[in-house]
């Protein structure tokens, strides 16, 4: 008995859309650009700043470190300390 009331909405229903299928159209298209296109795109853009902004944070960790051991050589160099070998810069008078 339920089945038949079902099947009956069900026709009724699509009777009552069937002149509005090209906006109904439109919209399963509209939902399927944006499912498939815009969000995975966003997404995309969202990853590509993260890894980004990660880069730039360790490339200034990396030149603080290097600013930091190139001063210490300098230091060591101009008070006759001991520099470790192969890592020492020039030094000229200041």
């Amino acid at each position: 008995m339920i089945g038949i009331f079902l099947v009956g909405l069900i026709i009724v229903i699509a009777e009552a859309l069937a002149p509005l299928w090209p906006i109904l159209a439109a919209i399963v298209g509209m939902y399927g650009v944006w499912c498939w296109i815009v969000v995975p795109a966003t997404d995309a853009r969202a990853v590509e700043r993260h890894d980004r902004q990660r880069h730039e944070r360790a490339r200034r960790e990396i030149d603080w470190i290097a600013m930091q051991a190139r001063r210490e050589m300098i230091d060591a160099a101009l008070n006759h300390t001991d520099v470790i070998e192969g890592t020492a810069v020039e030094v000229t008078e200041r």
